[in-house]
């Protein structure tokens, strides 16, 4: 066995039981550790081979993507949250990219100093995606289309009841 299969082996392990609810953190941290260094001592040794044979292999980026797996490993419990507050309830929260780019520019139009006093006084919108937008419209008419033929029906004597109707007063 390789000590890349020997990685992949850990990180499958790991990877069950922490899944399973077995493995807590401070656990899991000390068996990471134990597989990287383990893969590390063994990498160097594969490397120091290679070039006492007169060979420099090249970078193995699966090698890259399996150390990636541990560092998710390290941090499951941040991204496996599904609670829709994690923002406000964690002090340094974990945001996709979307969220980070609109952070992003609204420090920059707030600029550093000001940003806590403009955030107080003055709320900040978002622009909605192109997505939201569309979505909105195919929502909004579907409302209105169902407002219309309730009307309709009304006004034509189909239905029996009261047709509420708001009317703004002026100033």
């Amino acid at each position: 066995m390789t000590y890349i299969e020997e990685l992949k082996a850990a990180i499958k392990d790991i990877r069950k039981r922490t899944k399973a609810g077995v493995l807590p953190l401070e656990q899991r941290m000390s068996f990471i550790e134990q597989a990287t260094t383990q893969y590390a001592v063994e990498h160097a040794k594969a490397y120091d081979i290679a070039v006492a044979s007169g060979k420099i292999p090249p970078i193995n980026y699966k090698d890259v993507h399996l150390l990636q797996e541990l560092a998710d490993l390290v941090l499951y419990e941040d991204l496996t949250d599904a609670t829709p507050y994690k923002i406000h309830n964690t002090e340094y929260p974990f945001m996709n990219a979307r969220m980070s780019e609109d952070r992003a520019a609204r420090d920059t139009v707030i600029g550093a100093a000001d940003k806590e006093s403009e955030r107080l006084s003055v709320g900040y919108r978002r622009a909605r995606s192109v997505y939201e937008n569309a979505f909105m419209d195919r929502t909004v008419r579907a409302q209105n289309k169902e407002r219309r033929k309730k009307y309709r029906d009304f006004v034509n004597g189909k239905t029996e009841g009261v047709l509420h109707v708001v009317i703004k007063e002026e100033k």
